[in-house]
């Protein structure tokens, strides 16, 4: 069992988002006789809204018309929220169908108690009235992911917002559990069943045992004098304070850091990689087949196009998708000294003109964001619409983000030469200073960074020139960036795609607020659920924000 790689605790403002379509899913309780009643009121509300909605089949008797859809498939459509009318074990349900694919859960409580379902039905008009305004938080909670394997293969798979219960086979025996954190072996235990509880689900456990009630935002303590005490069937058992460090920590570090900065190799079939020749440095890129209209992708620092892979097969069926390797990455030429953000932008404008010279739209993430922007903002551009991949606007703020460290150490290692393996190795051992964790951390012991997780990233570092990397620690690759004289320039539709910044995404709130005022056309959509990684992470809402925007500008 392990967190779940997207979720942790923690509020995020539910900035209205300006797609074209709004649509919501209503999930219900069964045999629920206030259901009848709420139903078809709920219904003319979401029409006068101009919300699109579907509905489970405990919904549909009493919304004729309406499209019904299992609760696991509301998952697959692209939707704004999902509203429960019930109790708490609706909502679990509608939580194991819909949350990884980060869609909102209203829940309305129908029940008797309604620890989750926090909305009473009389404010339930109101609430719909703030988010359709764009006022609400989103209040995201840790969800905790467990797989079944037997004989070396995983045979069950299970999400759960309040726990997972291992329990036994025969009444009449004991189970017998080791239980390992990280892989550090942590307790034996002895007992009727074993409960792995996320922050929500542990109200009733703490209070069955004697402890506090911690409010759910404020997440885990690392310390100890917090933790309930151990309930007497099981006070044997040692605590095993000395692992504190691997299960009590601060929220956001749930979330799989590994996938957070390197993306593992998908394969894409259908692209085929050429060349194109700028007037310093040698292109390479990977050209989709011929979909529909053009989108420029590019990729963040020390990467390549593929890092792009999860996205490409949704995104070539909708576009001739150009994925390029900025100089001194993947197969592109390497220029001594040669990265600095006019540098990379320059190849880009020069492969526009020559390949696009009708336009097209770019998708940049990171410091291929960066480069997007500033080609946007050249004279004669040819950038249609502008996808801003969570990177920053003021680069000062580099230099105090978790990444500056990491680059430095990976720079060292990349100049150290060797083989993709012992890169791999070496990546792992890089250290970090986590917030809320005193004692600096190894990559290697961070959830996420599997063998395969490191692999992947080696490959991509191998192929990058460490110049890249050194200019934009010591900030060199930053001259003549002015976002107050750029930014102004971009006269295309532009979107933000903002990760959350407890997750050390890279585009503040602060950088939100500069883009907004300076770019004439923008758009931003947040995702806090995400860090910087953004579709690394979780693809389905990344292309979903996508798909909308670029949508809006064909129609």
């Amino acid at each position: 069992m392990s967190s779940a790689p997207f979720l942790y605790n923690s509020t995020f403002n539910m900035a209205k988002t300006l797609e074209s379509k709004k649509a919501v899913g209503i999930v219900s309780k069964p045999n629920k006789p206030e259901v009848a009643q709420i139903v078809p009121s709920l219904a003319e509300w979401l029409r006068r809204n101009s919300y699109e909605f579907i509905v489970d089949p405990e919904t549909a008797p009493y919304a004729p018309g309406v499209e019904t859809v299992s609760r696991e498939e509301m998952g697959t459509r692209q939707l704004n929220f999902v509203i429960v009318l019930g109790g708490d074990g609706t909502l679990l349900s509608a939580a194991r169908a819909v949350s990884r694919a980060g869609i909102p859960i209203l829940g309305v409580n129908l029940g008797a108690l309604g620890f989750l379902t926090e909305v009473p039905l009389d404010v339930l008009y109101p609430t719909l009235d703030s988010i359709d305004k764009g006022s609400c938080d989103i209040d995201v909670r840790s969800m905790v992911h467990c797989e079944v394997g037997r004989n070396g293969s995983t045979i069950a798979s299970f999400d759960a917002l309040n726990d997972v219960v291992v329990g036994k086979g025969t009444i009449a025996r004991l189970n017998h559990c080791d239980v390992y954190i990280d892989k550090v072996f942590v307790s034996r235990y002895q007992a009727d069943s074993l409960i792995v509880s996320s922050p929500t689900g542990s109200t009733a456990y703490s209070l069955a045992a004697g402890g506090p009630s911690e409010h759910r935002r404020t997440g885990w303590h690392a310390d100890a004098r917090w933790r309930s005490r151990l309930l007497p069937q099981i006070a044997t058992s040692s605590p095993a304070p000395a692992h504190h460090r691997h299960f009590l920590r601060r929220p956001s570090h749930q979330t799989q850091m590994g996938t957070a900065l390197v993306a593992g190799a998908v394969a894409v079939s259908g692209f085929q990689e050429k060349f194109f020749q700028a007037s310093e440095a040698t292109i390479n890129f990977a050209e989709g087949p011929g979909n529909g209209t053009p989108l420029v992708l590019l990729h963040g620092l020390g990467r390549d196009w593929k890092s792009f892979s999860v996205l490409l097969p949704e995104l070539s069926s909708r576009f001739q998708v150009f994925a390029i390797d900025l100089r001194g990455h993947g197969k592109s030429s390497h220029i001594p000294r040669g990265y600095r953000i006019t540098q990379f932008a320059q190849d880009i404008s020069e492969f526009m003109g020559a390949m696009l010279p009708s336009g097209t739209a770019v998708f940049g993430h990171s410091l291929g964001a960066m480069v997007g922007l500033s080609v946007a903002a050249r004279e004669n551009c040819r950038v249609k619409a502008l996808i801003v991949g969570d990177t920053m606007i003021s680069p000062a703020k580099f230099a105090t983000s978790m990444y500056a460290p990491l680059f430095r150490q990976l720079y060292k290692l990349m100049q150290a030469g060797g083989s993709e393996e012992e890169l791999a190795r070496g990546i792992g051992t890089i250290t970090l200073q986590v917030p809320g964790i005193p004692e600096l951390l190894r990559i290697e012991e961070l959830p996420g960074n599997d063998e395969a997780t490191l692999l992947e990233w080696a490959r991509g570092a191998m192929l990058a020139d460490p110049d890249a990397l050194a200019m934009t620690v010591d900030g060199s690759a930053f001259v003549a960036w002015r976002p107050d004289e750029i930014l102004p320039r971009i006269t295309c539709p532009t979107l933000l795609l903002q990760g959350n910044p407890e997750l050390e995404a890279l585009l503040s709130d602060e950088d939100v607020e500069l883009a907004c005022r300076l770019l004439p056309r923008v758009e931003c959509v947040k995702f806090p659920l995400l860090g910087h990684a953004l579709f690394m992470q979780q693809p389905a809402p990344v292309l979903r924000a996508v798909s909308a925007f670029l949508r809006k500008l064909e129609d």
